[in-house]
């Protein structure tokens, strides 16, 4: 995102360009900052701010340590500047605002962190700028590093621009370098922690790996860093990638600069790049593994993500296993504009369309092979042990060997997401020992799902019933209440819950929706 700067070669234009960035200098060193011109206007400078402080190592001054600030909030940002003999720096020109400050000690052996003392970004305590103030103070103690090295190669000897990165097991920890021509690379500045190590060969279409020869991120063997020692012989030797092409295209033809990424789900190789003009791409550098394929147009191009083969979500993605080197062409997209219904019977607009969209971009339904979702139909028992398993994430999980419900053998449909249910307390069935999977779930049984799902979180029932039809006595008085109290549900026009009646599809999109906020509030 660079803004070129054309010249003139007229000697009168070259004087008012001139006289302007004399202007624009002025202005740098009176600390303020242009918001214009707009539309022939004169530009209005504007006051900043500043912050300073010293950066310090083991033995004195962190000289040639780098210094950024950065406002998440606004996208503002200064430096990096570099701590000079004394270890001082300042970062001029900041708009006011609430920044992260980053100590970039990696050059100089130390390790880096932000202020205050702290390891991750998000962690970092916020220095506020205020226009027309220096906020001084912010220093840094930077400690000592120890280091990893080691030499990768591929099938052709020394292996360039491979992307050696590392991630601390304890402290989380992350920093990376590119291996050089002949293919050696030397990190430093890293804290003593033990690491995973990856060498990310795509830019050189190498198959990445982690160390010592896994594909998986589990299967890593784990590196030790003592502070003032370098780790040397971390070394890899890298085969030959696999690939994936195709085209992308929207209601016009093909798409120039989607994003089309390429992941594996386990946590092996990965691969990301833009598509060209004509709409076509290619991926590779691609390690052995299961991938799913992503697509995200252009912002601003009004396109919807999608992910291979046409599934709006990434649970519903159709995986594409590659083996060693192997290649594969064909893998393409058709993006819809993101004003198209999902669903042929929710147009835009209609009652619960957002819900049921959410429902779907959630990868909890995918509708019926029609491209329909029946909004107004009743969810079966079936179905809502099956949207519940999907809204947990499709957990990890064995069903036994031996069927809890008569009417739901081994095999049926949604067995393993029924016997789930059964397993995370969320359902014991009926006393005669049948779940009943194809029988309609009602209201009140909706309630004590969620409620269960939830843990059954401590709840005082109120003296008075909320709703008139859901008397204190009624058998699923404290779930139905629990419901109200959260906003899952605020009942029918008429104040009544009516919990006898049938739970529709739409409607349980709206329930899991406001469910799901409720959980993340």
């Amino acid at each position: 995102m660079t803004r070129a700067m054309q010249s003139s070669t007229s000697p009168r234009r070259g004087g008012l360009v001139m006289r302007t960035w004399v202007a624009v200098l002025t202005v740098m060193a009176l600390g303020l900052v242009w918001t214009g011109p707009a539309s022939g206007a004169a530009p209005v400078a504007v006051a900043t701010g500043a912050i300073s402080g010293t950066v310090t190592g083991p033995g004195g001054p962190a000289v040639g340590a780098r210094v950024s600030a950065y406002d998440s909030a606004t996208g503002a940002s200064g430096g990096p500047v570099t701590a000079d003999a004394a270890g001082s720096y300042v970062i001029s020109g900041l708009p006011a605002g609430q920044y992260v400050v980053s100590f970039d000690g990696a050059t100089t052996g130390f390790v880096s962190e932000y202020y205050n003392n702290r390891l991750q970004p998000q962690d970092a305590d916020r220095v506020t700028v205020t226009a027309g103030a220096t906020t001084s103070g912010i220093n840094a103690v930077l400690a000592g590093g120890g280091g990893i090295a080691g030499t990768v190669t591929g099938p052709g000897g020394p292996a360039q621009f491979v992307w050696v990165g590392v991630t601390g097991t304890t402290s989380g920890y992350y920093d990376g370098v590119y291996t050089a021509a002949d293919g050696t690379y030397h990190l430093i500045g890293l804290p003593a922690d033990t690491y995973r190590v990856q060498f990310n060969g795509v830019f050189a279409d190498l198959a990445s790996e982690y160390y010592d020869d896994s594909f998986r991120w589990d299967g890593a063997d784990l590196v030790s860093v003592t502070v003032g020692l370098t780790t040397v012989g971390i070394n890899a030797s890298l085969l030959q990638g696999g690939s994936v092409a195709g085209v992308v295209r929207g209601p016009a033809g093909p798409v120039e600069g989607v994003h089309v990424s390429v992941y594996d789900l386990v946590g092996g190789g990965y691969g990301n790049t833009l598509t060209a003009a004509d709409g076509s791409y290619t991926v590779v550098g691609l390690a052995p593994g299961t991938y799913v394929v992503a697509f995200h147009g252009p912002s601003g191009a009004g396109l919807r993500a999608e992910y291979y083969d046409n599934q709006v979500a990434e649970s519903l993605a159709t995986p594409l296993p590659f083996s060693i080197g192997q290649d594969r062409t064909g893998i393409d997209a058709t993006l819809a504009l993101e004003s198209s219904p999902l669903f042929s019977d929710v147009p835009a607009g209609a009652p619960f369309s957002a819900e049921i969209e959410w429902l779907a971009l959630e990868g909890i339904t995918s509708g019926y092979p029609d491209g329909t979702f029946h909004p107004s139909a009743p969810v079966e028992r079936q179905a809502m042990a099956a949207f519940l398993y999907r809204f947990a994430g499709e957990p990890s999980f064995t069903p036994p060997a031996t069927a809890t419900f008569s009417d739901v053998p081994v095999g049926s449909p949604f067995f393993t997401e029924i016997e789930w249910l059964v397993d995370s307390g969320i359902t014991t069935g009926w006393p005669d020992g049948t779940f009943r999977p194809t029988a309609t779930v009602e209201r009140q049984a909706m309630a004590a799902f969620l409620y269960r799902y939830a843990g059954e979180p401590a709840f005082t029932d109120p003296a008075t019933a909320s709703f008139p039809d859901v008397p204190t006595s009624a058998q699923f008085f404290t779930e139905i209440e629990w419901l109200a109290d959260t906003g899952i549900t605020t009942g029918w026009p008429d104040h009544t819950f009516r919990p006898a009646n049938t739970v529709e599809r739409q409607a349980m999109a709206a329930f899991l929706m406001r469910f799901d906020t409720w959980l993340w509030s």
